[in-house]
Formats: structure tokens, sequence, C-alpha cells
């Protein structure tokens, strides 16, 4: 048979802890095994508790307790089976059997469990049926005793489907042994059964456990990054401190650390170790707002059946979307990395319970969720992970010094070691060191960044990120510095982007070889991150830095502008709506990396990001990218020009959203006076603002009669 049971770890745990071992001292004889049906009652069979009729002094040995107590009148027992319940002084367990009869037809299969027989150091949990057995109705199954060994009377067997208890073991001496199916705790025992179900309906454990005891495909409802465990130093008691906190807590964890010390990494490596526990899992990065982030979300819609909320405000999607994840069922893993201030405002939205871990990583302290503090790596693994990264020959006292300098911060130790390991010059880390001491950088420019990003605690980390720009030489390799500064114009992804989307975004096709030659070689040196065997990616810390310290020129950035605002230009006679929403963060962030520049191009992909942010309800936002590409188009082509005319018409579809009826009419005149001189009558352009004009007349004649 299967032998699921026995290797999942956590089943083992949920059953030593309900189990425990019967003597009749503390190092006697072994009577039997009983276990838990509630936290102060224990079940095993009659005969176990009995000596030619009379009660024994029992001792009793559980996880984390051992006991001692003398069966008098404080029990329940079975008329006719060999069944007993003793009822205890106090709680003892926080863990029980499910009496639940999962079913009671024949066929169903079932696994027994007992402490092994012959009780070596440290022995624990092994299965006492060795092959198939059958529950057969009500009926008491008589099996060999071959399958139940002497001193398993009182193991529980389990339906090796879902888990639940199907019955007790008995062995009788010179017979067969006999299941005693849990049916009859049911009949017999009421009360109890009532008492054990109620718990379960609260606790819930045992429905992870049937979970975790079971084959099953874990459902990825995004895209999940993807991380090698040997790329990995440093982090393994973290990662076991990680499951340990999620295990233990129904409440949202907070991973909180320094930007670059390692959060994401750690959140990677906790799915790619334990996926399987989970049955559906769901990453996202928050790059704009959460409800944004969750709205344009394609793939995590698809999987939940909300594609075709096009049209819906964001607010309805992520509404939508957070009431069917928390209706899911069996245990099922949210990770939001990168979070912000703003989840305060839909902390109560997150998915909760018994069926759910959530795991926020961030920089900050945000809400009042449930903290998990990640350090800095150890003395020793600092050390590791640099020799891993630099094969240059280092003095251990010089190396340790210098990792202090850098406070044992992983991505500062990563990137400074492949720097010296590339270095043309520099050998130790005592040059290094000193080129760090000695090197002065832009102290206004140092503080402005670490102002922008409310990153007091963190200033001598940008002092040595500003360093490693001209450590490294980038500043004096325009090819690979624009590489850069094109990837921190991009929102930062965890899983990077594919090579093939970045010569498309970037204009490259046609020099895909030297394209590829400069991120491999912008990755040896520890300026990009290869989270796929094809993806690229910036870490977030490097993106703001690039684009605070060494911004790209405006004329470096127009292939990417011209790129994404074709990526969210709405053909309202083809797209759906809901199929722009991934590209909207693209938008959003190369506006930021454009600032206050004025480009005909910046115009329309105001225009396109503005009407996409309009099907996600974001009308205010919307707005003032309308306004702003109204104002460019006045500047670069005249009131009276077509392209005008549709920035008019286009913002004065959200001043209507907005309910500013009279301000939308005005930009509506002023539009359609511009298509029919320019276009004439019958344009589809003139057609489509008067048809406009008189949604915005039905829409004030129905508010009149209200």
């Amino acid at each position: 048979m299967s032998s699921g049971l026995i290797e999942r770890l956590p089943i083992k745990q949920l059953v030593k802890s309900c189990t425990v071992k019967l003597l009749n001292s503390p190092k006697g004889n072994f009577l039997g095994t009983g276990f838990f049906v509630a936290p102060d009652k224990l079940a095993t069979c009659r005969h176990v508790f009995f000596n030619n009729g009379n009660a024994v002094t029992t001792h009793f040995r559980v996880e984390g307790y051992e006991g001692e107590f003398t069966l008098t009148d404080n029990y329940l027992q079975h008329d006719e089976l060999d069944l007993l319940v003793i009822l205890l002084n106090t709680p003892i367990a926080s863990l029980c059997i499910n009496l639940e009869a999962a079913a009671s037809q024949e066929g169903d299969r079932l696994w027994g469990w007992s402490y092994n027989i012959s009780f070596p150091e440290g022995g624990g949990l092994v299965p006492v049926l060795q092959e198939e057995a059958r529950h057969n109705g009500w009926d008491i199954l008589r099996v060999s005793r071959d399958i139940i060994k002497q001193g398993s009377s009182g193991t529980p067997i389990l339906n090796v489907d879902n888990g639940k208890l199907l019955g007790v073991t008995y062995w009788v001496k010179d017979s067969d042994a006999l299941i005693i199916p849990s049916l009859y705790f049911k009949a017999y025992f009421k009360g109890i059964y009532q008492e054990n179900q109620q718990y379960h309906q609260v606790a819930g454990y045992w429905e992870e456990a049937r979970r975790q005891s079971l084959p099953h495909q874990v459902k990825r409802l995004t895209l999940i990054p993807p991380i090698d465990n040997k790329d990995v130093i440093g982090r393994t008691e973290d990662l076991e401190a990680l499951r340990q906190r999620l295990q233990s807590t129904n409440k949202v964890l907070l991973m909180n650390g320094i930007g670059g010390i390692g959060k994401t990494t750690l959140a990677k490596l906790y799915i790619n170790n334990y996926a399987d526990e989970y049955d559906k899992l769901i990453w996202i990065e928050q790059k704009e707002g959460l409800v944004q982030d969750v709205a344009t979300n394609v793939n995590l819609l698809k999987s939940l059946g909300l594609e075709s909320m096009s049209g819906s405000d964001a607010i309805d999607i992520f509404s939508q979307a957070m009431l069917a994840l928390q209706n899911f069922s069996g245990l099922n893993l949210l990770i939001l990395d990168n979070a912000t201030q703003s989840i305060r405002e839909i902390k109560d939205s997150l998915p909760h319970g018994l069926h759910w871990h959530v795991l926020l990583t961030s920089r900050q302290i945000v809400g009042s969720f449930e903290l998990m503090k990640l350090g800095r790596l150890s003395p020793e693994a600092a050390k590791e992970l640099f020799l891993n990264h630099c094969h240059k020959p280092q003095e251990e006292k010089a190396l340790g010094i210098f990792l202090e300098k850098l406070e044992r911060h992983t991505l500062s130790i990563e990137l400074f070691a492949k720097i010296l390991n590339g270095h043309w010059k520099l050998e130790t880390v005592e040059e290094l060191g000193e080129y760090l001491d000695h090197k002065q950088v832009d102290e206004e420019m140092l503080q402005t960044v670490v102002e922008i990003e409310h990153a007091k605690g963190e200033t001598q980390l940008y002092r040595h990120l500003l360093s490693a720009f001209d450590l490294s030489g980038l500043t004096r390799n325009s090819e690979l510095m624009l590489m850069l500064q094109r990837l921190a114009a991009l929102p930062p992804a965890a899983e990077g982007y594919p090579v093939k989307d970045l010569m498309e975004w970037f204009g490259m096709e046609e020099e895909a070889a030297d394209f590829v030659n400069r991120l491999q070689k912008l990755h040896k040196l520890g300026w990009l991150t290869q989270p796929g065997k094809s993806n690229y990616g910036l870490h977030r810390l490097i993106g703001i830095v690039i684009s605070k310290a060494h911004p790209a020129e405006l004329e470096d950035l127009i292939p990417l502008v011209q790129t994404f605002s074709d990526k969210l230009s709405i053909d309202q006679t083809k797209d759906n709506p809901i199929h722009k929403f991934p590209w909207a963060p693209f938008g959003q962030a190369l506006l930021e990396a454009l600032g206050e520049a004025e480009l005909e191009e910046k115009s329309k992909l105001q225009n396109n990001l503005a009407l996409v942010l309009q099907d996600l309800g974001d009308y205010q936002g919307a707005r003032e990218l309308l306004e702003k590409a109204m104002r460019s188009a006045e500047q670069n082509f005249g009131v009276e020009h077509p392209t005008t005319a549709v920035s008019y018409w286009n913002l004065g579809t959200v001043l209507q959203d907005l309910k500013e009826f009279i301000s939308a009419r005005k930009l509506y005149k002023k539009a359609l006076r511009v298509f029919q001189h320019s276009l004439g009558e019958n344009h589809p352009y003139t057609q489509g603002v008067i048809s406009w004009i008189n949604k915005l007349d039905q829409l004030e004649e129905g508010k009149n009669n209200e």
C-alpha cells in the first residue's frame, strides 16, 4: 500500500501528538496504545486496563507530557465491545483524533498507526498495517495477526483517502485480531462524539493533516518566481523559523528587514521547499497599490474565473478576488512581496483563517501584523557567500573586517564579491575596503535617495551602492549603463523578465547576440539577477540608485515609451480591457522615469494609460494623466488638432464617471467642434463624441427626475 502517511512529516507529528504509550509503571511493561478523543479524554481497549477484572495503575507517555493515573470509576466503556474512554482530571493533549466515520461502505482503504513495539531509543510511529485492509460496513473486521501485532490494541485506524478515524485495533489472544469501526463511538459514546466534532469544527487541524496525506497537484494561480536552493547561503535557520511561524498562527505574518537583506529570496525559498504542502499558491508583488496589482493580475483573475470582469472598478475586482480566495478549502499560501503602508486599507479583506497562510514581505513595519524580523547574515554565512562569488584568495581576518564594513548585508556582499572577482586591478578585500573608505559620493544625491525611499536606516547601504558604480566601471561603459537605465525604468519583478521580451521592448531584436552578452556580463558583475535560465531582473534597490543617481536620457527611453503606449492602446472594437491591465504598471513606471519632461510620445502614453486606469476604476488617476496629456497635446499640436480633440473627449469621459457633468459637456463640445471642422460630420470620431453627449443628456435627465 502507499506509504504517503508515513513519509509526510506533518502527519507523523499529528498522530504522535494524538497517540500515547500505555505502561504499567514509568519503566514498566507495555500494556497497549491509547489516543485522545478530546484534550481530556483518552480512548483505548478495555482489556488494557483490567487484569483479571481488576483495574491497574497505568502510566502514559505522550509527546511533551508524562502522567500516571489509576483507573477507578472515572471512565466510560462499551457494553459489548472492547472499548474504553478514560476521563482525565485536566486537559493533556493539544490535538485529538477525528472520530467522524468518513464512510462505512465496503472497500474503504485503511491505515493503522502504533508506537514501535520494541521501543528502541528514539522510537516513533510505525505502520501496524503492512498491507491493505478493508472496512466492511458496520461489521467488525477480522484481520490476520500478521497485520495487527501483539501490543497494538487501541491503535487508531485511519481512512487512507481522508485521514479520518475508521476504527480501533483489538489484538485477541489465540485468534485473529479485530478492527472495531469508529461508528460505534458515534452510537455508544454520543456525548464524547459530539464534543469531538465540535472541537474539530473549531480546531480544523485534521483537515490539514488529511490534505497533506493525499497526493495532490499544487495549483499555482499566479506566476511563482523561481529560485535554486544552492544559490541561497546562510538562511537555513531562518527558513525553518519562517515555516514554524506560518504553521503556528492563523494571522498574517509580516517578514520585515532592510532592503536587500533577502526577504524576497527567503519567501521564494519557502515556496520552493514547501509548495507541495499547499493546495494553491499565489504570489503578488506590490508594484503600485495592492488593489491595482490584484486587479491587473490576469493569471490570477483567469484562475479565479474573473477574467470577464472588464469594465469593473479595480476595487470591485479586488473584492471579488479576495472573496473567491477566502472560499477555498484545503491549505493555501498567499505571499505579498514588497508590501507598503497602503496595505492597511485592505488588510481586513485578505484571506484568513484555517485554510490560509499569508506572508507579507516589507522594508517597513506595516499595520499590526504578526512580525518576523529578518536580520543580517551570520559571520560564517557572510564569508561563505562572499567566497562563493569571489574566487581570489582572501585572508580570513581581513575578510571578516570587510564584511563587517558591509554590515553583513546580503546584496552588498554578493555585489562587491562579484566586482572584486572581475576587477582588473584590485585583488584583496583590504584594497576594496580602502576604496570604500576614501570614495567620495555625492552627499546631496545620497540624502535625496534616502529621503525619497524613507530609508533613514539604510544610508550606509546606499553609500556603498553609489560607490559600486564607479568601482565596477559601469559609468565608463555606455552600453551596459544604458541597459541598466532602461531596466530601471521598468517595474521591478521578482521573477525577472524573459530575454525575448526585453529585446522586443528595447527594440534590440536585430542585435540579439550582443544583447544577451550584455545581460550575462551585467549578471556576472552582480548588477542583474537571473531568477530563471532566460530571465533577468534588476534588484529594487539597484534600480532606485540608477534612477536617482544615473537616470537615463529622455531619448534613450523613447523605444520603451512607444512599446508600452502601443501595448496600453485599447481598440474598443476588439480588445478586452482586462488584457491591457498587466501593462498599467509599466506605463506608470515609465512616466515616473520621464519626470516632468515634455515629449509627444509621452502624451500618447499618458492618454493610453489613463484609459486603462479608467477601466480599472481609478478615475482620479486617469483624470490626472489626461489633464497632463491634454496640456501636452495643446502645446505640441494646438487646440484645433484632432489629436488634441481626442484628449478633450477622453478627459470628458472620466469627468463624466466622476459625475462632473458640466465640465464633461464643455470638453465634449470642444472635441465635437474640432472633429466636425477637420474630419467631417460622418467621421467615426465625430459620431462617437455625439453619442457620448447623448449619454450625458440621459444621465442629467435621470438626475433631474429623481
